[in-house]
């Protein structure tokens, strides 16, 4: 198992402006495709490595799709014209803005700017029964679990004796 004090964030220092950008959802993606590598370095931060089409996150579920199909990792989409983009798959555990630092849990990093465009969470309005025996529905992983549980369900519907 790797040690997180053998990690560095391995972001090189830069006389441009330094956006930080919390997020890789449609916000964060979006708002990096339209900066300027010419004026500015953007840092992108996601505890996940992949930028995914949410909307059909149900489709997954259901099995008429692969998570391939909705999901690309978020390095590729910055690979060839972006060459001040730096991606790094890790939680922001603080941030500080009077020093105007992110803090992560493999370093802290300075910005100029900070975006941060987390998105949403599940919302169960306060109902724990809701929360206890529901699948929430935000990301790939969910989408799997929910798929197995009804792939599950169908198998043994399907050795259910009816009478």
């Amino acid at each position: 198992m790797l040690d997180l004090q053998e990690l560095s964030l391995n972001i090189p220092d830069t006389v441009k402006k330094r956006v930080v950008i919390v997020g890789g959802g449609f916000g964060g993606v979006n708002l990096a495709k339209k900066l300027s590598d010419k004026y500015f370095q953007v840092v992108l931060f996601d505890r996940q490595n992949y930028h995914g089409f949410w909307p059909l996150l149900y489709q997954v579920a259901t099995a008429a799709l692969e998570p391939d199909a909705i999901a690309e990792p978020l390095r590729k989409m910055f690979d060839e014209e972006y060459k001040d983009f730096h991606f790094r798959p890790v939680r922001v555990t603080h941030i500080d803005p009077q020093a105007k630092t992110v803090t992560t849990l493999v370093g802290d990093l300075a910005y100029d700017y900070l975006i941060i465009a987390t998105g949403t969470k599940t919302n169960y309005f306060g109902n724990e029964q809701i929360k206890h025996f529901s699948f929430p529905l935000k990301r790939l992983p969910d989408a799997l679990n929910l798929r197995s549980q009804l792939l599950q369900s169908f198998e043994q519907a399907n050795m259910t004796i009816n009478e």
